[in-house]
């Protein structure tokens, strides 16, 4: 199950092997997974190494640790109806909304930390890197800051990236089947740069959305979006009866 010459660290070929087996309904909510003496055997690894694995599922919210017991199944993978899904550029034309996109920065750059920890790749990765403006009538609303993996996505800066949806040209031209969308928000004061992009004032208060997208075997993107909170709102609906889930941005 360990493959040594994979250049991704054994926690994360682990934790990748636990989520496929959450995904498989191997594990369902509420069941225990295998506890970490079994999974030291199974793979041949540390029990530190197990823990740290296990620990990224935690972060996910994808398991829950109780002490003295063991690990047990949260909830299930799949958080949202992803036919509802759409990206900020599609999302916003399905409102009529014609929005403009200006590629800012866009070059391969080695994954800091945080980008690396997303996309499950090492330390200094080769991933592209996409900083991005999107408009409406003029008046800037967004910037994203995007990281792709480069092993994946190896000529990605050569395509139209200020016309054309990301998600669409990930689908389209790599054959990339989105299978989750993982968003985490919280609220960022705005650097000078940002609020150069935003034509505001340094310091503002943004709403920053934290998105990563999941092909079945690996993460495909990693997004930081930061959004005016006089210029958009987002809305967020949610069926009880069918488990069924939509996020949109309104441009205000």
């Amino acid at each position: 199950m360990i493959d040594p010459e994979s250049p991704l660290p054994f926690y994360q070929q682990v934790a990748r092997w636990l989520r496929e087996q959450i995904d498989d309904g191997t594990w369902c909510v509420g069941e225990m997974i295998p506890s970490e003496d079994h999974l030291c055997r199974r793979f041949g690894i540390s029990r530190g190494c197990v823990r740290e694995a296990v620990d990224v599922l935690v972060r996910e919210g994808l398991v829950q640790k109780r002490r003295g017991v063991g690990t047990f199944v949260t909830r299930p993978r799949a958080e949202r109806n992803l036919a509802q899904y759409m990206s900020l550029f599609n999302d916003l034309e399905a409102q009529g909304r014609h929005p403009s996109c200006t590629v800012v920065d866009a070059r391969f750059v080695a994954a800091d930390a945080d980008a690396s920890a997303s996309l499950q790749v090492p330390s200094g990765a080769r991933a592209a890197f996409i900083r991005r403006v999107f408009s409406v009538a003029g008046r800037p609303f967004c910037v994203a800051r995007t990281h792709l993996p480069a092993d994946l996505f190896p000529d990605i800066l050569d395509r139209d990236l200020a016309t054309t949806a990301l998600w669409d040209v990930m689908v389209r031209d790599y054959g990339q089947q989105v299978q989750r969308v993982v968003e985490t928000y919280d609220v960022a004061l705005l650097r000078s740069d940002e609020a150069e992009l935003l034509k505001t004032r340094v310091g503002s208060a943004v709403l920053a959305v934290h998105l990563r997208l999941h092909s079945r075997e690996r993460p495909i993107e990693c997004t930081r979006m930061l959004l005016h909170p006089e210029r958009c709102t987002v809305h967020y609906e949610h069926h009880f009866t069918t488990s069924q889930a939509a996020r949109r941005i309104i441009h205000r």
